[in-house]
């Protein structure tokens, strides 16, 4: 993860003067659950490893969604594919 954060941190997302203030801000979004942008903070504040915790967090709730949609995919094929079925039954 720390090899992309100097991409994120050229576009300055975390608004901040100082790195103390990045650190605060960065734990307030953190605790709000905003991880993707405390993530940005922590890394403008020099804390990677947090940073890097924070992104991890960022990840997780999306990579469920896209579990979860994958799963939907998957259920509408199925009945998709028991359709063509009935209708290649009846036919025949």
């Amino acid at each position: 993860l720390v090899l992309v954060l100097p991409t994120l941190a050229a576009a300055d997302p975390c608004a901040v003067t100082d790195a103390k203030e990045a650190a605060s801000l960065a734990q307030r979004l953190y605790t709000q659950g905003e991880f993707q942008r405390a993530g940005e903070c922590y890394t403008a504040a020099g804390d990677l490893p947090r940073a890097n915790e924070a992104f991890v967090r960022a990840v997780q709730p999306s990579g469920q969604a896209n579990a979860q949609g994958l799963h939907a995919q998957a259920d509408t094929a199925k009945a998709l594919f028991a359709q063509v079925a009935g209708a290649f039954r009846t036919q025949h």
